[in-house]
């Protein structure tokens, strides 16, 4: 297997012979082959650079200060701040100040001050000259450059070049070869001087099929009638009926589960339940026996909740996110939020991208021309999604398991508005018809996400909007108790001139702007049962309206 170096192999030898010969040359100018001093260096200077220092100051491109200790000319040229070691004056040395902690300016190690015996080798050491036994580190200027010719080689590796069909190699049997498939295969037989194994009887033919298709092995009754088949395409039957078969979905759908790493309780002690992870192992069965293409297989999964017209199969896809481990109750709530996404982002590379990302989470990839940058914007994409849970806000009732059901739901629901709005014109009448119509052409616009305080709403994409026929500001069009918005807009009737009273109360954030004007506010995540009241001053007519509306969890309300 082919590796790619991000430093020259020449540089990594000579670091590897310095360390392996304490008698090697020594660089300082009045420390030429002095061996003690190369094994002072080597056994007790270098150790301590290296557990101390060379994190920040002894990495390939980025380091810190500017400042590089991984050879003589390094430490004396210097960082931001000057040079490390001062020949003419060692006790004055940057190095030597930073290391006593001389002050809060002077601090390094930042974490931790080293043991004073570590501090008084590296202050010996700086007196001495700072002596350096063996190959000296590249500067920063050869691993820059090592680095860009090594994303260079990185970039031309076969895995990232575009496919190209390769020519069919001509065999000398072509009636074996029945597909351009066989050719290659009896190509490199015969390269290796093997002949092909005897054509399988019919028995052995639909057990092998059937095990590789269904993962079962076929009846009795199968096979029988198989080999009692005189039919020139009985072969291609069997493999039609064997594709046609619920197994065969059940049986190839687990390579993908696997992948995608499917399980249906969440890990860690306690080890719960997913609910209705089932969907999802479903959805997966059912694509492989439809034959989806593979390009939509994937977009549902990634983004079938944001399809113009989303269905039953591109929302259960989606479930793919929840499929990772959970933590109930995690030490670091934000560690374990982007342990949540680095399996996403991990699993979505690997799976469906064919590369290990998980390398650049901390560091550009050592062999792939992959950058830490690159990583976090792929986790960017994936940082909205809100990590799974068995309670609150983003669980959701299911309404529809299927198009059909679903279709079921949307004429019942369409049935009841028309019930809501015959009583509520009869009250009307009652009350004498437009002297309690408050609104025309009431609309709304209804989102999903866990806000809390209310968001720029003109800049998110809504789920879905529409017109509130019945004339009241209602709720009813979102089917989640929690994690949603709405914004209602339309025309505010004022029957006469005159001082109107507001009264505006929300579980949770709520804004109302008359004629462009924002009336009332009351932001945040809070209950009901603390009115907001404000006086305007109106004109007959109509009036422009907006009410803006956020409910996070817990009880919901809007009056």
């Amino acid at each position: 297997m082919t590796m790619l170096s991000r430093v020259p192999l020449s540089w990594l030898i000579a670091g590897v012979a310095a360390a392996a010969l304490p008698g090697g040359a020594v660089h300082g100018a009045d420390s030429q082959g002095d061996a003690a001093t190369a094994k002072f260096f080597l056994e007790e200077v270098r150790p301590v650079l290296q557990d101390n220092c060379f994190k920040c100051h002894g990495g390939e491109t980025k380091i810190k200060g500017g400042l590089r200790l991984t050879g003589r000319e390094a430490v004396l040229t210097g960082g931001d701040n000057g040079p490390a070691v001062d020949l003419k004056d060692a006790e004055a040395s940057l190095l030597v100040k930073m290391i006593r902690w001389t002050d809060d300016d002077h601090q390094m190690p930042p974490k931790a001050r080293m043991d004073q015996g570590k501090i008084d080798v590296l202050v010996k050491w700086a007196k001495l000259g700072a002596p350096w036994s063996g190959a000296e580190g590249p500067s920063a200027e050869e691993l820059a450059a090592a680095a860009k010719k090594a994303d260079a080689e990185a970039r031309a590796y076969w895995f990232y070049q575009q496919l190209t069909p390769p020519a069919v190699p001509r065999v000398a049997d072509a009636q074996w070869a029945a597909s351009p498939l066989d050719a290659f295969v009896r190509a490199r037989l015969d390269a290796k001087g093997i002949k092909p194994g005897a054509e399988a009887d019919r028995r052995t033919l639909i057990r092998r099929a059937t095990y590789d298709l269904t993962g079962l092995p076929p009846t009795p009754a199968a096979v029988e009638a198989f080999v009692k088949d005189a039919d020139a395409q009985a072969y291609d039957k069997l493999i039609d009926r064997l594709l046609a078969s619920p197994q065969y979905g059940e049986k190839w759908g687990r390579y993908w589960l696997d992948l995608v790493r499917f399980a249906e309780t969440n890990g860690y002690e306690r080890d719960g339940e997913k609910p209705n992870a089932w969907r999802y192992r479903d959805y997966v069965i059912k694509a492989f026996n439809d034959d989806k293409p593979y390009d939509q297989f994937v977009r549902e999964q990634l983004a079938g909740d944001l399809f113009d017209q989303p269905t039953a199969d591109s929302i259960t896809a989606t479930g793919y996110f929840r499929l990772g481990t959970w933590d109930d109750e995690p030490a670091d709530q934000e560690q374990n939020q982007f342990d949540y996404f680095d399996g996403i982002v991990s699993t979505t590379a690997q799976g469906m991208l064919g590369l290990s990302m998980g390398c650049a989470r901390c560091h550009d990839h050592k062999k792939d021309p992959l950058s830490q940058e690159d990583y976090y914007k792929l986790l960017a994409f994936f940082h909205s999604i809100k990590p799974h849970a068995t309670t609150g806000g983003n669980v959701e009732t299911v309404i529809a398991h299927d198009d059909s059901q679903r279709a079921a739901w949307d004429t019942k629901v369409k049935d009841l508005q028309g019930r809501l709005d015959a009583i509520e014109a009869e009250f009307r009448n009652q009350a004498g018809g437009a002297a309690v119509r408050d609104f025309e052409e009431l609309s709304y616009r209804y989102y999903r996400g866990a806000f809390e305080t209310l968001p720029k709403f003109d800049e998110l994409k809504p789920e879905s909007e529409g017109k509130l026929p019945g004339g009241l500001i209602d709720t009813a069009p979102t089917t989640r108790d929690s994690d949603f918005g709405f914004v209602y807009s339309g025309a505010l009737i004022v029957p006469q001139d005159g001082h109107y009273t507001f009264v505006l109360d929300s579980d949770d954030g709520s804004r109302l702007t008359i004629a462009g004007r924002e009336v009332l506010l009351y932001d945040g995540i809070h209950g009901t049962g603390t009115p907001q009241q404000a006086e305007v001053t109106l004109k007959k007519g109509r009036v422009p309206l907006r009410l803006d509306y956020f409910q996070h969890v817990g009880g919901r309300g809007l009056t």
